[in-house]
């Protein structure tokens, strides 16, 4: 991910996107744990310090803007928490600084002119071991010159003197500025208590000067080149979530739904990675998921919603018949015919109280069968006791009220007699076909 790109996942993170905040790991988190790694020595340390710097980002990305250095404003972030973190354990951590050796010696043959590495080993080797051990050091710059050999002062003065170096022959790097190379010089801790406040009062009221900041810590990141690259814990970023979570006052239960994704993750990394066994991990997720049960609760909700409308279980026709009127092809009743005859009114029917829809049967002989009264606009359903037949007509009449009491009590009729012809006019017709 280049520096633009950084820069406006960056952005997307000071307006709330977390998305953006899981991109940044996605690409640094193995680098941050490197360098915490190195410099705490502890896998624990390690972790907390990269949680520490996550969760510091998300709460002041609305501090960052577009012309800082994106890369350098998130590893200025990250090593203050690593310092902190440092000084509260610094007794437990190396009894003495490491020092750190130039690993990439003798590749500079292979950098173009004005690169870092390249202007970098035009230093004094002890110069260059400097520059890395403090680098990659918690302890004090007293310990530091100990460890190499160095007076306190000759050290301040060796770095001094590449620190200078460096500005003024690396590309694209400004040395004009009067605190361009003090800046250097502080981010690898080598001036005094007195002269780093007094410029850190000068930077905060120099725009360009903060800007310098952020590029020196950008600059210094090649030394991340000097170490192994290490994994992170599968694990992190749930930890990372938990602790934003927390800072924001989140409901229980999705803390604890972290938690029990976190105890999950521990148990199944100790476990043996058998088919078995990822499977019950992939269950166990699902499980405990608030998102899992609230896409199987809408998922099952569409289902519902679905059997409702469709009827997926009901019988289906056999036969059909579509039944309209002799002079018009507009349709009025759907006939649905299975164990059943289910009549569909397609038109609202105006029948006045005095008079009756019925149905009728005509099979191919021509033989006439009233099958049962209609409800003019509702759904009609009939017991099919009738010895119906594709090709046979079914028809509408409108009949005098009829003696039955209700149109519920007729539909449930035994089947009529055969007639010749119905007393009533016919209103609507049509054949019966299969379905």
């Amino acid at each position: 991910m280049n520096g633009n790109h950084l820069g406006k996942e960056l952005i997307a993170v000071a307006q709330g996107n977390r998305k953006a905040l899981k991109n940044i790991y996605l690409e640094e988190s193995d680098s941050l744990y490197s360098f915490a790694l190195q410099v705490l020595g502890k896998d624990e340390l390690a972790q907390e310090a990269v949680i520490n710097a996550f969760t510091a980002i998300w709460n002041n990305a609305n501090f960052y803007n577009e012309k800082l250095n994106a890369r350098g404003w998130i590893y200025t972030i990250f090593r203050y928490g690593l310092n902190q973190i440092a000084r509260t354990h610094i007794e437990s951590l190396h009894p003495s600084p490491t020092v750190v050796h130039n690993i990439q010696r003798e590749m500079s043959q292979f950098n173009s002119d004005g690169s870092f590495y390249r202007v970098f080993e035009e230093l004094p080797l002890h110069t260059q071991t400097s520059f890395l051990t403090l680098y990659f050091s918690p302890h004090h710059i007293k310990d530091v010159a100990n460890a190499l050999s160095m007076g306190e002062e000759e050290l301040r003065n060796s770095i001094k003197m590449g620190v200078k170096h460096l500005s003024a022959h690396i590309h694209d790097f400004n040395n004009t500025h009067p605190l361009n190379n003090k800046i250097g010089e502080l981010i690898l801790g080598t001036l005094s208590e007195g002269e780093e406040q007094e410029l850190n009062k000068k930077i905060a009221i120099d725009p360009e000067a903060d800007q310098f900041t952020y590029q020196w810590e950008n600059l210094f990141l090649e030394f991340l080149k000097q170490i192994s690259t290490k994994k992170t814990p599968r694990n992190l970023w749930l930890k990372i979530q938990k602790s934003l979570i927390k800072n924001e006052k989140a409901d229980p239960d999705a803390i604890k739904e972290l938690d029990e994704n976190l105890e999950l993750n521990d148990s199944n990394t100790k476990t043996k990675g058998s088919f078995g066994s990822k499977l019950l991990f992939i269950l166990k997720k699902c499980w405990i998921s608030r998102n899992f049960w609230r896409l199987a609760s809408l998922l099952l909700l569409a289902l519902c919603i679905w059997v409702i409308i469709s009827n997926p279980f009901a019988t289906p026709a056999k036969m059909i018949s579509v039944l309209n009127q002799t002079n018009s092809s507009q349709v009025a009743y759907l006939v649905k015919i299975n164990k059943t005859i289910e009549v569909i009114p397609s038109v609202n029917q105006h029948i006045d109280s005095k008079s009756d829809l019925k149905l009728w049967h005509t099979n191919k002989a021509g033989l006439i069968s009233g099958v049962g009264l209609l409800s003019p606009n509702s759904t009609s359903k009939i017991k099919n006791d009738f010895d119906i037949s594709v090709g046979d007509t079914l028809f509408i009449t409108l009949e005098p009220k009829s003696a039955v009491k209700s149109v519920a009590q007729s539909i449930s009729s035994s089947q009529s007699a055969q007639i010749s012809a119905p007393p009533g006019p016919t209103l609507f017709s049509g054949k019966v076909i299969k379905w």
